[in-house]
């Protein structure tokens, strides 16, 4: 669900940008971007029956991204690990899987505008 998660992030954000055209499948001139999320670690996960878990932040998680041309060859990689946001500063909050995933959503989001960000400036 986290993978799914982060395509839909990269999607969001280059969609927006002008700049770019999201395609199903590479034609000419396309710069493909093979992300995968590695050492994903929910602090909280879920848990049945609900017990009431408590968190300062939803985990962490490491991104890796290969950017590659038409051909298959990578042209770079780069590479992040993070931890989601602070909801409240030392303030454990209460959590369950909907929060969790909003938090990581925030993260794989800024994650998105950083790399379009980066593709840009080269």
């Amino acid at each position: 669900r986290y993978a799914k998660l982060l395509k839909e992030q990269l999607t969001e954000v280059f969609s927006e940008d002008s700049r770019y055209s999201v395609v199903a499948s590479p034609a000419a001139n396309t710069l493909t971007i093979e992300a995968t999320i590695h050492d994903l670690d929910i602090y909280a996960p879920d848990s049945l029956p609900p017990v009431k878990q408590y968190v300062l932040q939803a985990g962490k998680a490491t991104l890796k991204v290969s950017l590659k041309d038409t051909s298959g060859k990578t042209l770079a990689t780069v590479s992040d690990s993070r931890e989601t946001r602070e909801v409240d500063m030392h303030t454990p909050q209460r959590t369950n899987s909907l929060l969790n995933e909003r938090d990581f959503r925030f993260l794989m989001k800024k994650w998105a505008k950083q790399l379009a960000e980066l593709v840009t400036k080269h």
